[in-house]
């Protein structure tokens, strides 16, 4: 498998590129200019630049290159700078790839909210961190402590890359991201480095390997990588955690219990795997939360959790790709904890029931109501964490046109942020994800 070099691009109000960096630094034209669904067409390039927060450097599976196949023949023309990686290391393209509506939402909201989450005094732990987009972010913005994980071996390699890119070429932020030629100075410092390795290192070679990035890229202090599997085994998940967070030189006892902050993008694909996910999240948590009672961190912020995801309606069952009424995975993942309440219904509240089928049989409906309190909550339920589900950018069809039943729910194609947390007023105190500065 191929990768590129490509710089992400994060513009206020929601939109982004990702722009290929081409061999000799250059921007090339971008794939595509992503937007929030509701929101207004950039008026040209020079209005976006103005507009930028966030230039990030990042290495990509290259868009349209199958698995297991070189960018050298017709499907990409463009010269961009590429680095190979073995096909055994790739299991499949997805985690190698950015899924950028729900990634963006994940960035802009840690950006514009950075104080108000406390984000220096994090410990940051990424779940499915694929290339790692939000932990570059938070190791720029000052973040303690930051572990990147995945169970994809390309994944948690290209992660890794990137944050020492990140952590090497310390890419501009805020006003500087959107200052005349960052863009352009950012691409030629990335290219310059990497050529710099390759010439030092590896002269007889014309492509470098992610695995010799890997050698020649210094990490940093406070950043590690390492795989993790999502389960319900409490032992798994701390052993892991441990071993991700041990990578760099700090005593392992009580390692696992110091991150405060959980983080994921676009990680909710299937039932089972939201329910391995909430596990997982329980188990950091109550670690987390003991260490708190015990006064071991008594000046850390308290214990939170973000997963930003793109509402999707589609499944694949009985070997067709079928539509439901509802994002099956959002709303087993928010069945796992108690949904914040008020007297109208939560959002939380509204989706954790609302029905996947209409024509559903009477007795898989009769038994699914068992299981739940009347607020849709499970009947069984003991982490003692509560859901607050945040919507973010909208679906084309704006609310005004939206059939009466789909208002104040999301509907397929909204970008939502999943907050959890064992504190409902610190919850309901999160900046809405609307919330720019003007």
């Amino acid at each position: 498998m191929e990768v590129e070099l490509c710089l992400l691009e994060l513009l206020r109000g929601g939109a982004f590129t990702v722009q290929p960096v081409g061999v000799h630094g250059e921007v090339l034209p971008s794939h595509q200019l992503h937007r929030s669904s509701g929101g207004q067409q950039q008026a040209g390039a020079a209005r976006a630049r103005q507009e930028a927060l966030l230039l990030l450097p990042l290495l990509r599976r290259i868009p349209g290159v199958p698995l297991g196949s070189l960018a050298g023949g017709k499907t990409v023309t463009r010269q961009s700078l590429r680095v190979t990686m073995p096909a055994a290391n790739c299991s499949d393209t997805t985690a190698a790839d950015l899924w950028c509506r729900a990634a963006a939402q994940l960035l802009q909201y840690l950006l514009l909210n950075r104080e108000a989450l406390q984000l220096q005094q994090r410990w940051v732990l990424e779940l499915g961190c694929g290339l790692g987009a939000p932990s570059c972010l938070c190791f720029l913005l000052g973040a303690a402590r930051v572990c990147a994980t995945d169970h994809d071996a390309a994944a948690l390699s290209l992660a890794r890359c990137n944050l020492s890119l990140s952590s090497v070429l310390n890419p501009p932020i805020g006003p500087d991201a959107a200052s005349a030629g960052a863009a352009d100075r950012l691409a030629s410092a990335a290219v310059r480095a990497l050529g710099e390795i390759r010439c030092r290192q590896y002269p007889q070679k014309k492509q470098l390997c992610v695995s010799e990035l890997l050698d020649a890229l210094l990490g940093n202090p406070r950043t590690s990588v390492g795989p993790l599997e999502w389960t319900d085994n409490e032992a798994a998940v701390l052993q892991q955690v441990r071993a991700a967070a041990g990578e760099t030189p700090i005593p392992q006892a009580g390692l696992e219990s110091r991150f405060n902050l959980i983080l994921a993008a676009d990680v909710l694909f299937s039932d089972k795997a939201a329910k391995a996910l909430a596990s997982t999240i329980k188990t950091l948590a109550r670690t987390a939360l003991e260490c708190d009672t015990l006064g071991d961190f008594t000046d850390s912020p308290a214990f939170l959790c973000l997963i930003s995801h793109e509402v999707r309606h589609a499944v694949y069952m009985h070997q067709k790709v079928m539509k439901e009424e509802a994002d099956s995975a959002l709303r087993s993942f928010i069945r796992e904890f108690t949904p914040l309440g008020d007297s109208h219904g939560s959002l939380a509240q509204r989706y954790a029931s609302k029905p996947l089928r209409p024509g559903d049989d009477s007795l898989i409906q009769t038994a699914e109501a068992a299981a739940l309190r009347p607020d849709g909550t499970p009947q069984n339920l003991s982490s003692g964490l509560y859901v607050h589900l945040m919507e973010g950018s909208a679906p084309s069809l704006t609310e005004g046109n939206l059939p009466q039943h789909k208002k104040h729910c999301l509907s397929e194609g909204s970008v939502c942020i999943i907050a959890v947390g064992p504190n409902p007023d610190v919850l309901q105190m999160l900046p809405a994800t609307s919330s720019f500065p003007s």
